[in-house]
């Protein structure tokens, strides 16, 4: 397995949501950074996390 060690990820991706990360194409990537500040704001005692994030673009928020 070629793990690259030099990826920067969000500070709402935790370990074991790191693969998902990955996985998504660049404009799946921007949309979960562009709500990131929204679900913050709305959510604040939430913990931000990628299913957070994601559940809120798939629901609305």
């Amino acid at each position: 397995m070629n793990v690259n060690t030099h990826t920067t990820y969000p500070d709402f991706v935790a370990d074991v949501e790191r693969h998902a990360w990955d996985e998504m194409s660049q404009g799946e990537r921007q949309k979960v950074l562009d709500a990131a500040d929204y679900v913050r704001a709305e959510y604040p005692d939430e913990q931000l996390s990628l299913g957070l994030i994601g559940t809120v673009l798939t629901f609305g928020g």
